[in-house]
């Protein structure tokens, strides 16, 4: 990580719902969560929570980077799911707090080759229109293929590059 702290990643599972729900609304600003959720969520319901901790580790996965010293307190999740029309959509809030850490960033890695090795070379997201910031966050994965803006918010794809996913190559 950029700030030098090792931060444990694991899965994220329906009996996450009360913890995943105390990171979406005391972890993130409402403005993070506007980003986020594209559209205002000054509260964060219960139902919304259980809905995003309700992953089945193959078409809904999430990852979790946790708190250093409380692996009881979530620092930044993406999650990726599965569609039957395309790629599959994926997603990433880091808490306000670790924000510019890189923890998002690696994060994004990991579920990227997760992705690659589960056969899928793309994904697909929204992002406000006038957010460039995950542009950039998804273009260390990949290359950012950029869609239509409609009624504020952009689609996004982005064709996933194993060379971007390792690190720094040592050429012999």
């Amino acid at each position: 990580m950029a700030d030098g702290i090792f931060y444990p990643v694991r899965t994220l599972a329906a009996e996450d719902t009360a913890v995943l729900h105390e990171f979406l609304q005391v972890g993130m600003s409402e403005d993070s969560r506007l980003q986020r959720f594209m559209s205002p969520m000054p509260k964060v319901p219960a139902a919304a929570a259980a809905w995003l901790a309700a992953r089945d580790g193959q078409r809904r996965v999430a990852l979790a980077a946790l708190h250093p010293e409380d692996s009881s307190m979530l620092v930044s999740v993406v999650e990726y799911a599965a569609s039957v029309d395309g790629p599959p959509e994926v997603a990433l809030a880091t808490a306000d707090e670790f924000q510019g850490r890189g923890i998002g960033t690696n994060l994004l890695r990991m579920l990227a080759t997760m992705s690659l090795a589960a056969g899928e070379s793309a994904w697909r997201g929204d992002v406000l229109a006038d957010n460039d910031a995950p542009l950039h966050l998804l273009a260390r994965v990949g290359d950012v293929e950029l869609g239509t803006v409609t009624g504020g918010v952009r689609s996004v794809t982005v064709h996933l590059d194993p060379k971007r996913l390792y690190g720094t190559a040592v050429l012999y």
